[in-house]
């Protein structure tokens, strides 16, 4: 299958799923190891670190390195996200998250989530609903909701990218919770809603 090369560099990228990335420039080197930049059409010099945190329960979470080796079982709860390295002085919002399956389609990728109107809170360092009514004032807009991937014999890479908002993202109609998620192409919509490249991102490898 097309992505059995991609995969095949990256035995040595597998790390405990208990970890965050660290490094930019590790994380930009993992995303090249792996195809990532060519396989989705996108350049990828970040600006930030970013961290998607998925939760077991109330006191039990796991948040995971780029290139870890992930079970699709603990994918089951909706993630959040974190920026690290940003500061008081990052770009408050509005962001767009997109989570893609590169390697779940037959001919492109599946659109795994999409959503809007996430605003960077540099206390904490979370990507949230704002809570001050400006710029980025409503609640966040879910355009595909995560749902838990099914297991797979082989790993798909998982990739997690966050862009500035453009003005008028939200006025798109390309993607909306009736559209299918199948056969997807991430870079072609950017382009098409005025997405520039993403600012910070991550993968993991589900199986």
């Amino acid at each position: 299958m097309r992505f059995t090369s991609s995969l095949l560099a990256l035995g040595s990228l597998a790390t405990c799923v208990f970890a965050q990335d660290s490094d930019i420039s590790t994380v930009v080197s993992r995303f090249t190891q792996a195809k990532i930049p060519s396989d989705i059409g996108i350049p990828f010099n970040p600006s930030y670190l970013m961290s998607a945190t998925y939760d077991f329960n109330d006191w039990s979470s796991f948040l995971f390195q780029s290139g870890s080796s992930i079970k699709a079982s603990e994918m089951f709860a909706s993630p959040h996200f974190d920026f690290y390295g940003a500061g008081e002085d990052a770009y408050a919002g509005p962001y767009v998250v997109a989570i893609v399956d590169l390697d779940g389609g037959a001919s492109g990728q599946v659109r795994r989530f999409l959503a809007s109107d996430y605003v960077y809170n540099w206390r904490t360092g979370a990507l949230e609903t704002a809570f001050d009514g400006t710029p980025g004032g409503a609640p966040i807009k879910y355009y595909t909701n995560w749902t838990q991937p099914a297991s797979t014999s082989r790993a798909h890479r998982f990739v997690f990218l966050a862009f500035k908002q453009s003005p008028t993202f939200n006025e798109q109609r390309l993607v909306t919770s009736n559209t299918p998620t199948a056969n997807w192409s991430l870079s072609s919509f950017a382009n098409a809603t005025g997405l520039a490249q993403p600012v910070a991102g991550l993968f993991g490898l589900v199986s």
